[in-house]
């Protein structure tokens, strides 16, 4: 076996590329996917005059954000739908069924009985040490729990 690449799998996960280590927020989306639906789009704009091409693109785009807003028209408050429904499911599901216990004023220690695992969640910068919370934009179930027992805005 080569001696390098003992050394390369020995290195931290966090700087190989793992999209559960990735420091921006993708709230649910692969960066794949959005390139890809957007490069389905453009296939026979592609083949236009640069011009052609880029009022094509321009018109496409125009369409989508328009059908978005229309989707989102009726939603109450400040997220959309989607990402109202994904927590809601997370509070139902999870969030409701955790124990957590306060470290300090901003850190808890949360207890999963299903998992046996315990999770360190930090209000104050938004994060989990499931990682969820980091890599969505919005709060795992674990921080849900937290949350919900303080009854206030985060």
């Amino acid at each position: 076996m080569n001696v390098q690449l003992i050394g390369f799998c020995n290195m931290s996960t966090q700087n190989i590329g793992a999209e559960l280590y990735f420091v921006g927020k993708r709230y649910g989306h692969l960066t794949s996917n959005i390139a890809e639906s957007l490069n389905s789009w453009i296939l026979e704009a592609r083949e236009m005059p640069i011009l052609a091409m880029l009022e094509r693109i321009r018109e496409q785009l125009m369409t989508w954000f328009s059908n978005r807003r229309q989707l989102e028209a009726n939603t109450q408050g400040i997220l959309v739908s989607k990402i109202a429904t994904k927590l809601q499911t997370l509070v139902n599901t999870r969030a409701r069924k955790y124990r957590y216990m306060q470290a300090t004023e901003s850190l808890y220690e949360v207890k999963s009985k299903e998992t046996l695992h315990d999770y360190i969640v930090n209000l104050e910068d938004r994060t989990c040490s499931c990682r969820e919370w980091q890599s969505n934009g919005y709060p795992c179930g674990h921080a849900l729990a937290v949350i919900l027992g303080h009854q206030e805005d985060v």
